[in-house]
């Protein structure tokens, strides 16, 4: 193909991607007040440190917990005047949470509505859904493909419940986690009651595990700040899937394109987590919440550092030298080591184990003069194995046969105070 061909295939396909970006995912919509629109370099400093600062832990897990109040059916009304799915009043918490590799997170919590403001709760009208949120952050957009950036933090597990009963975080053949969506919402927006319509047909048919909440954004402070700080929103009405791994703007009434979303992010890989909660209605406070998360992940097993081996490098034949080696595991596991001294056969067995960070003495002696390599390699209990430690040592002479080796002579006494005359005296008369 000519370069002129590739030339105008090329402008071709920059036009079309220009024509075509604004169909990206977006169905009828409003757009929010473009005053208070938030994309800036200062918002994107803070979105870069957002992620910079949510690396997990290496022994322990740590995601944002986020507990929603909801009303199965809402207090407000949508723009067709009817009553909302699952409108969202408050968070009973609302915070990060570290969880121990292999251990459980408990906590109890009281909702108590008549101190939120909040009356004429019932019995029969009120769900408590728990979400946990990864603490990895991924730049997202909330105006596909390309506008209105944010830090998407990614759903791990979910799970709902009434009073009287409890949930847990679905996990099946298909499904790695129960999904979670956010639906951006306002009473006065004439498109939103379509996306509402779709989102609860696809809860009630009962297809997948997953919920739900509509964020009104006049009538709660909570759901706005959500809305417009962590999310950039960009439209009404707009659904976030699993924290924004996918986003739908507009009033779409084919469930096509919330099923799609859904399935997408339920086959996601995810921490392995335990999510439960059950609920329990007291007249005179509201509801009694019981969580329990259960890291079921196992800790990456680190390998020990190499051994660091001390002793003589310089010696001679027949004369026994002491070696010290040491190493530390990075999970505090006892340690192994194998030692070769660098001639005849090599070692048989591991030796240990020690303490991490113990130092380990062994004593040797070489029967031929030359140069040697110690080489130590260290494994813990796990079978973690690290690189090989080495020290060159060099054995030049054998030991002379004299009477400097007989003790208590006077030369023997030269020798121990001044080890230069009996290192000259040997390589002149030797």
């Amino acid at each position: 193909m000519s370069h002129k061909k590739i030339k105008m295939l090329c402008t071709l396909s920059i036009i079309a991607a220009i024509f075509l970006l604004p169909l990206h995912a977006t169905g009828n919509y409003i757009q929010k007040n473009p005053s208070s629109y938030n994309e800036n370099p200062a918002s994107e400093i803070q979105a870069l440190e957002m992620i910079q600062q949510s690396v997990p832990s290496s022994s322990s897990y740590q995601g944002h917990l986020r507990v929603y109040i909801v009303e199965p059916s809402s207090r407000w009304n949508d723009y067709s005047n009817k009553p909302y799915h699952f409108g969202f009043l408050d968070f009973a918490f609302n915070d990060r949470i570290s969880i121990p590799y292999g251990e459980t997170y408990n906590t109890t919590l009281t909702w108590d509505p008549n101190t939120e403001g909040y009356s004429g709760i019932t019995e029969g009208n009120i769900m408590v859904i728990a979400v946990l949120f990864n603490p990895e952050g991924t730049p997202a957009y909330s105006h596909p493909p390309m506008g209105n950036k944010f830090t998407a933090h990614y759903v791990d597990a979910c799970a709902g419940s009434v009073p009287g009963s409890q949930g847990h975080n679905v996990v099946n053949d298909v499904f790695t986690h129960t999904v979670f969506v956010e639906e951006a919402t306002a009473t006065w927006c004439p498109y939103c009651p379509a996306m509402a319509d779709a989102l609860y047909s696809v809860y009630e048919s009962g297809s997948y595990p997953f919920y739900f909440v509509s964020l009104i954004e006049e009538k709660d402070t909570e759901a706005d700040e959500r809305l417009q700080n962590e999310y950039n929103l960009y439209g009404y009405p707009s659904a976030f899937f699993d924290g924004g791994f996918k986003v739908l703007v507009g009033g779409y009434d084919d469930e096509k394109y919330y099923r799609s979303r859904i399935e997408s992010s339920g086959q996601r890989d995810v921490h392995d987590l335990n999510l439960s909660i059950s609920v329990e209605w007291q007249q005179d406070s509201g509801v009694f919440i019981d969580l329990g998360i259960t890291n079921n992940e196992e800790t990456e097993n680190g390998s020990p550092g190499t051994p660091v081996i001390t002793g003589t490098a310089e010696g001679r034949t027949g004369t026994t030298y002491e070696y010290t080696f040491v190493s530390t595991d990075p999970d505090g596991d006892d340690i192994y080591y194998w030692v070769q001294w660098g001639e005849g056969c090599p070692s048989l067995e591991w030796i240990g184990p020690y303490s991490s960070g113990e130092e380990v003495t062994m004593n040797y002696s070489w029967a031929n003069k030359g140069d040697y390599i110690i080489t130590v390699k260290a494994k813990d209990i796990n079978d973690a194995e690290s690189d090989w430690g080495t020290l060159e040592v060099s054995m030049p002479k054998k030991q002379a046969k004299t009477f400097f080796s007989v003790p208590g002579t006077l030369l023997d006494k030269l020798r121990e105070q001044f080890p230069f005359f009996h290192y000259f005296f040997i390589h002149l008369f030797i």
